[in-house]
């Protein structure tokens, strides 16, 4: 496809994609499927439920900080520090901007609240009825 083209390594011809490339495509698809489901698309929802079923994508988390670094909170650059003024400590949740991405983990709980809110969407198309069916039957129905 034109997506991958010029996508393999050097060296070698564009036969195989490289898994870096494969990565940035499964964590865009997740973002389109987000977005969708945001948007009451009832195939985004079913197939946002079924990554959660099988733990495919990725959960995104702030950068943790180092070893050497105060665990947890962190000091605003400026701010004095002496034993007479209270120091003001902020989490570094505020103060760390850079996000990792992990692999997101099985999560049946969320499965099940993707599939629920498939199975309970009305049908207002003909297109809708097999992703609502089969939200359903994921939940036993």
């Amino acid at each position: 496809s034109l997506l991958y083209q010029g996508a393999a390594p050097e060296g070698e011809e564009g036969g195989g994609d490289s898994e870096e490339v494969r990565h940035h495509s499964r964590t865009l698809a997740q973002r389109f499927y987000e977005l969708s489901a945001e948007q009451g698309s009832a195939s985004s929802e079913l197939r946002l439920g079924d990554y959660s079923y099988y733990g495919w994508g990725v959960t995104a988390a702030f950068k943790e900080p180092e070893s050497g670094e105060e665990r947890g909170m962190s000091t605003p650059p400026g701010s004095a520090s002496s034993d007479d003024e209270l120091e003001l400590e902020i989490p570094n949740l505020y103060t760390s901007s850079e996000v990792v991405l992990k692999p997101q983990p099985i999560d049946y709980e969320a499965s099940i609240a993707r599939y629920r809110k498939t199975a309970e969407m009305t049908v207002t198309g003909e297109w809708m009825k097999s992703f609502v069916a089969r939200g359903s039957f994921n939940l036993g129905f």
